[in-house]
């Protein structure tokens, strides 16, 4: 048993809560955009996907749905963790 999260943007993670006053666009240029594009470094996206996967472990959700980024490796990465961690995904 435990929680299943049906929206997560994994690459929003590192950022969450940060700048909630600026409208929608602005705070996509600031920091979703670069963020996504920053997971092309494969060690970064495993780091960022592994804290992720654990803090919602630790907070009892099992399984998640996840948006990542629209580069196939990162999402790759994504699904590893997910794996070895033992997430359903």
């Amino acid at each position: 048993p435990g929680f299943i999260d049906c929206h997560v943007h994994a690459p929003q993670y590192s950022f969450t809560g940060t700048a909630t006053d600026k409208p929608l666009m602005k705070w996509l240029e600031a920091y979703t955009f670069p963020a996504e594009s920053s997971l092309k470094d494969l060690k970064l996206a495993e780091t960022v996907y592994d804290k992720l996967v654990n803090c919602l472990i630790r907070n009892g959700t099992t399984t998640a749905l996840y948006f990542a980024t629209k580069d196939i490796e990162p999402c790759k990465v994504l699904s590893n963790v997910c794996a070895k961690i033992g997430q359903r995904e």
